[in-house]
């Protein structure tokens, strides 16, 4: 596809500035319509316990992308970082693959997991993101990637889950460590059609 811009007159002769042919309306043919993210919201953290991104609607946006990068203080039995949609706990379930450069593991459960790394008191550096596909009607299932470093070693993670609530529709997004406080930033953006 090939994006044409047509001027309506040609500039010819000085001064041009202020020109009508530098002024006329302009025609752009060979276009199309391409999904983008536009962004929502960023929350900047500062040795919080939790941040919230609130009066969404998934039915309306349908695709949610949440971006971070963050420093968490992990608390007594914290293993990393976790979302809630609507801040609920109920019908999640996610799979996580972490790997490093000797070894690699997997691990599931009723959590959805963005970040599985640490041990009591540790301080994780990450950062990362997911794909939240909103809509009612179905499960709605979610696709992370992130990379972790404590002093030892550093870890990328693939995540992928399912919230198998089909009818309540999303509100909120809650993102928080399991255990302990995290500081940093996280973005929200949703995906809108960009017709040009």
């Amino acid at each position: 596809m090939a994006i044409v811009v047509k001027h309506n007159s040609t500039a010819d002769g000085d001064p041009l500035i202020d020109g009508d042919d530098w002024n006329a309306n302009h025609t752009i043919t060979g276009g199309g319509t391409f999904r983008i993210p536009k962004h929502i919201e960023t929350k900047t953290l500062s040795s919080a316990t939790s941040t919230t991104f609130s009066d969404l609607n998934g039915d309306t946006d349908k695709i949610y992308l949440v971006d971070f990068r963050l420093t968490i203080s992990l608390g007594d039995g914290g293993t990393g970082l976790i979302w809630k949609p609507n801040d609920s706990a109920d019908n999640q379930y996610s799979v996580q693959h972490r790997y490093h450069n000797t070894w690699d593991g997997y691990s599931g459960g009723t959590v959805s997991r963005l970040v599985y790394q640490g041990r009591n008191g540790d301080t994780i550096y990450c950062s990362g993101g997911f794909t939240f596909y909103a809509e009612t009607g179905t499960p709605r299932t979610w696709r992370g990637q992130s990379t972790s470093y404590i002093s030892a070693p550093t870890l990328g993670h693939n995540n992928s889950g399912a919230w198998t609530d089909t009818s309540t529709n999303l509100t909120s997004i809650v993102l928080k460590p399991d255990v302990g406080t995290f500081t940093g930033w996280v973005k929200l953006y949703k995906m809108v059609d960009l017709t040009i």
